[in-house]
């Protein structure tokens, strides 16, 4: 991977490079990376929380509505679209989701293709957008079966990029991530990883609570091996950005409970006094949250060279030591795991 990073490393330089969602989880995470390249950066986001609006190359913007790409994508090389809502029960609005997760595409390809100099796009969608899938490993032939508008709306951005692709002659890239989990910059966007929620709750002493999904299989993958995808992705391969969906993923899974048992054991080494893991089978949990996922990244793998690095345990491991370090005071309820 030495002479690869290189290559990349060496792309990025002076190269504009836009991240969407850069206030956020993976956004953010990516956006570290990228400026230690000497890339010129922008960093978009709705609402840049606590982080400065100027400098750093922070800009305030709504990916939902076209006249932010207007604005700030004239001259930029490379976009990274992060942004998007996640799905949050009780408080999701399908429509404003959609504007979020798919209408930011249309918008994004749109004022690209009127460009004289139209962006290459690295889309981060999800998993999710399988569905229920009966076998597994689940590749990039498996044709998605949504069971939500959430996953329906990942996969309508997806589209687009695909047909804008094919009918303009962009260059874009969607990758399918499995469960992403470990440390980033600022911690408390560490709260979006169902993982990270758990892991910090076994660190503070309570017990993480297992529901009706107990025994579905995640594949889980470590941060750092996400961001190195969507570099190699932005990098001059054109093999790539033909507008397919890649899945992202480790290969291996397992379910809640084995997960849930592996972090408690680890938080007690630790010196933490969290309980046994608990489990709530009287809460209903919906189609999204039922089913099973693990990656086969073959052919991403095969184009590029990358292959995922940290293992679970190891993973599990770093994201403690981070936590620790941080004095994470982030939530320590986290959600059920879609």
């Amino acid at each position: 991977m030495d002479s690869t990073y290189t290559e990349y490393l060496s792309f990025y330089r002076g190269k504009k490079a836009l991240v969407t969602g850069a206030c956020g989880y993976l956004g953010g995470a990516l956006s570290s990376a990228l400026e230690t390249m000497g890339c010129d950066l922008m960093r978009l986001d709705v609402c840049p929380r606590s982080q400065p609006t100027d400098g750093a190359g922070f800009v305030q913007g709504d990916v939902s509505v076209r006249e932010t790409w207007e604005r700030f994508l004239p001259n930029v090389d490379v976009v990274f679209h992060m942004a998007a809502e996640d799905y949050q029960k009780g408080a999701y609005d399908p429509f404003r989701n959609l504007g979020i997760n798919a209408g930011s595409m249309l918008h994004l390809l749109e004022v690209s293709r009127h460009m004289s100099h139209a962006p290459r796009i690295i889309f981060a969608s999800s998993s999710n957008v399988f569905g229920a899938a009966a076998k597994m490993p689940l590749n990039d032939t498996v044709p998605p079966e949504p069971v939500s508008t959430w996953s329906v709306h990942k996969w309508l951005a997806e589209e687009y990029l695909r047909t804008y692709v094919r009918t303009d002659k962009m260059a874009a890239i969607s990758l399918r991530l499995a469960n992403v989990y470990g440390p980033s910059e600022p911690s408390q966007t560490m709260s979006a990883s169902v993982l990270n929620g758990v892991i910090a709750q076994a660190l503070a002493g309570h017990a993480p609570v297992l529901y009706g999904n107990a025994d579905c299989i995640r594949d889980y993958i470590f941060i750092a091996d996400v961001v190195e995808a969507f570099l190699l992705a932005g990098a001059p391969r054109r093999e790539l950005l033909n507008g397919d969906a890649y899945v992202l993923g480790t290969g291996s899974g397992k379910t809640f409970r084995e997960v849930w048992q592996m972090i408690v054991g680890y938080a007690r080494d630790r010196g933490s006094e969290c309980g046994n893991v608990g489990l709530r089978d009287d809460v209903k949990t919906e189609a999204l949250e039922q089913r099973h996922f693990v990656a086969d990244s073959s052919r991403f793998e095969t184009i590029t060279g990358w292959k995922a690095q940290v293992d679970l345990a190891v993973g599990i491991v770093r994201t403690m030591e981070f936590l620790e370090e941080s004095a994470y005071s982030g939530p320590c309820s986290p959600r059920r795991g879609a």
